[in-house]
């Protein structure tokens, strides 16, 4: 059995798509719609419409974290929280970690940020056995003698809808910490 659309969801998907496609630039170039009723199927009233601007993007920002030496990414339970945040309908993130050490680095190490799932089972292996499961992460390696200025990006896929933000950082130098999370589809 092979089923219809009726005209009116064709209409109410060309005009989604053509929506999506970016404002109209002129009232020249609008074109009337008709609206078929067919009430056995599908019954329409009223206006028919997409409203607002179709979000692609977003930017979340974690901005100026102190993360003091001696917070290995080897010992979840000492590093710095940075709290949380949505990924809910976005599939790719851009991590990008900016930040300055406090002094001269004498020993060499990493500063990172590592987002981890929200989500019960995954929480439980961390606190319990200090173990990371499905990270997204985003490091720089700190050696000598670099300037005091670092940064870092990593291109990663989104795999749940919110994370929990852990800093840390095995130099022997504090580190101020910007972290900024491109969201996109």
């Amino acid at each position: 059995m092979r089923i219809q659309p009726s005209t009116a969801t064709i209409l109410a998907l060309t005009g989604a798509l053509l929506a999506s496609a970016g404002p109209v630039l002129s009232q020249e170039t609008a074109q009337p719609v008709t609206v078929t009723n067919f009430p056995q199927l599908q019954k329409i009233e009223g206006e028919v419409s997409v409203g607002g601007t179709i979000r692609h993007s977003a930017l979340f920002r974690k901005l100026e974290v102190v993360v003091t030496p001696g917070s290995p990414r080897e010992a979840p339970a000492q590093m710095v929280d940075g709290g949380w945040f949505s990924t809910d309908g976005f599939t790719a993130a851009l991590l990008s970690l900016q930040g300055e050490l406090r002094g001269t680095l004498g020993e060499a190490g990493q500063v990172g940020a590592v987002l981890v799932p929200r989500e019960k089972a995954v929480t439980e292996v961390l606190e319990e056995r200090g173990e990371i499961l499905f990270p997204l992460e985003v490091s720089v390696s700190l050696t000598q003698p670099k300037n005091d200025l670092f940064s870092a990006q990593s291109h990663l896929a989104v795999a749940f809808p919110s994370y929990q933000i852990y800093f840390y950082n095995s130099t022997d130098k504090t580190a101020v910490v910007n972290l900024y999370v491109y969201l996109t589809h």
